[in-house]
């Protein structure tokens, strides 16, 4: 299965029916915040490392094994600070990736597995002589930055950070 976190913008929705016109199953987790529906099976504080492991468990009970990793709830398009941005985009691809590890490597080993992080660093990942756009956090940086390390130390997974320019429609 393709694990998709949820940007609320609709990305993670397209990418999730382009993968089923293909048969390839994907599931489209939800950050979940206060007073959210607590019985969606695919929500959680991804945040929390127990609430992570929690997933993990019901998206293998539901859809099986997870073999790639599309972490998109950076583009989410909030009011946070960006050190709460950091909180919440950089640790929950930590926890995901590290509850996700056994599976994604054990893809790899046979040849599928990816591990995908999205950033909004102005496009050229906060480089270059055009101005940053109004969406840019610093934050993104550590996402940038994790997925680096990620990659150096799972040989057989592809890993890509992808950054975006959040100020071009």
């Amino acid at each position: 299965a393709v694990l998709l976190t949820d940007d609320g913008r609709g990305v993670a929705a397209e990418i999730a029916d382009r993968l089923a016109d293909f048969g390839q199953q994907a599931v489209i987790v939800r950050m979940r915040k206060p007073g959210d529906d607590a019985t969606q099976p695919f929500a959680a504080d991804l945040a929390d490392e127990d609430e992570v492991a929690a997933l993990v468990e019901r998206v293998h009970e539901r859809v099986g094994r997870v073999g790639a990793v599309f972490h998109l709830l950076p583009l989410a398009a909030d009011d946070l600070p960006w050190a709460q941005r950091a909180q919440r985009d950089t640790k929950s691809l930590y926890l995901l990736a590290r509850a996700l590890e056994d599976d994604l490597c054990a893809a790899g080993a046979a040849g599928n597995a990816f591990l995908f992080g999205a950033t909004e660093l102005g496009g050229g990942f906060g480089f270059g002589e055009a101005p940053l756009p109004a969406t840019y956090s610093p934050a993104h940086g550590g996402t940038a930055g994790f997925l680096k390390c990620v990659a150096m130390e799972w040989d057989d997974v592809v890993v890509r950070c992808v950054d975006f320019d959040g100020g071009r429609p």
